[in-house]
């Protein structure tokens, strides 16, 4: 099989000092900073986004003990969703725990769609991200002509990420500030046309969570799996490799943090 490495190129955020680089997250907005069109769409679907995420167990009319809504709304900067509003809604319950879930508000008038992540920090049985569903969702909403070869793949990932309703901040090669945790990978199966996207979440001090995103020739998401790891266990990390490495298949690669996840 030939396998080609690639590292995605990606640019510095702007809240980054110079000369150095931290995790790679996407840009949000809060419901109360977003664009006038956003703002107009989302208030005009609002009884559709009640009844969506109600069926899926989230009630939107919840107060905090001050009586305000006890809902944080953002809107992901995705830049490859054009055709609709992608919005993370979260909520912090007073024991501490957490509820959220990603909506999905088309531009032309379509039906709004939610994808549950969490119920008071609780996981459903079958996560977001590896719901058939969401990936049907997401390569609906991801136009294959907005994929292509200057397309950052730690982009795509991160996109998947927001529809699932899963925000990540993604460990990158040369950040700093979480050194024991892989940095991204983009695998390519020249034979048999496929391609997986592996990235590295810090959850803690001590321990990240590998995301593996895989995609067909086209770049719709075919199967997802995120896995808990320990930096302890962590061997073989190694300098970003080039652009773009062919490997002939009597070549052996070189060592990876990241497994050859591409059945």
């Amino acid at each position: 099989m030939a396998l080609m490495a690639v590292t995605p190129a990606v640019a510095q955020e702007p809240s980054q000092t110079a000369g150095t680089r931290g995790p790679f997250v996407l840009p949000y907005r809060a419901a109360d900073t977003m664009a006038p069109e956003d703002q107009a769409l989302w208030h005009s679907r609002q009884k559709d986004l009640i009844r969506a995420a109600a069926i899926h167990g989230y009630n939107l009319d919840a107060k905090d003990v001050s009586g305000a809504g006890a809902w944080s709304v953002q809107e992901s900067g995705c830049p490859l969703i054009a055709g609709a509003l992608l919005l993370r809604y979260q909520q912090q319950h007073p024991d501490g725990s957490e509820s959220a879930f990603a909506a999905v508000v088309p531009r032309n008038g379509d039906p709004v769609r939610v994808v549950a992540a969490v119920h008071h920090s609780t996981l459903n049985f079958t996560p977001s991200y590896e719901s058939p569903e969401t990936y049907t969702l997401f390569n609906g909403l991801v136009s294959p002509q907005t994929v292509g070869v200057e397309t950052s793949w730690l982009t795509l990932g991160a996109c998947y990420a927001d529809v699932s309703g899963q925000q990540v901040a993604m460990s990158q090669n040369g950040d700093h500030a979480n050194i024991l945790t892989p940095g991204p990978q983009l695998q390519v199966d020249l034979v048999r046309d496929k391609r997986a996207i592996g990235f590295a979440q810090p959850d803690g001090s001590h321990s990240y969570k590998i995301w593996t995103i895989s995609l067909n020739e086209k770049g719709n998401a075919t199967r997802v799996r995120k896995e808990g790891h320990s930096v302890d266990t962590l061997h073989g990390l190694h300098p970003s490799e080039p652009t773009a490495k062919l490997l002939q298949p009597n070549e052996q690669p070189p060592v990876k943090p990241f497994p050859d996840v591409i059945p």
